[in-house]
């Protein structure tokens, strides 16, 4: 399988601590979500993780406290204008804090 030339010297570069700049995040976000360059991306992505942190696990939580069609459209993300299937909307302040009361009362 080939590899984009820059695509491979994004992954090198993050092996030696370097992170993408500008011209390569654009290159990241136009590849096709399903190719193998992005599966190789996030193949990598998975396996600095997993170093950096010892391979525990990482909880993440996020309130979606207003949300709509975002006009970068990439995609990838389901926010994209072209393909995001709401209509904008935005939490009323006793549902954030009700969701973040939740999020944090286990202790994890």
């Amino acid at each position: 399988m080939v590899i984009h030339p820059l695509t491979q010297k994004i992954i090198d570069n993050v092996f030696i601590g370097k992170a993408p700049d500008y011209k390569e995040c654009i290159h990241l976000l136009d590849l096709n979500p399903i190719s193998f360059e992005a599966s190789l991306i996030r193949a990598t992505a998975d396996w600095l993780t997993r170093k950096r942190f010892d391979n525990q696990a990482i909880l993440l939580g996020q309130i979606g406290i207003e949300s709509g069609p975002c006009p970068g459209d990439c995609q990838f993300c389901h926010y994209g204008v072209t393909h995001y299937p709401e209509e904008h909307k935005k939490m009323p302040m006793d549902e954030i804090v009700t969701h973040a009361v939740s999020f944090t009362s286990t202790g994890d």
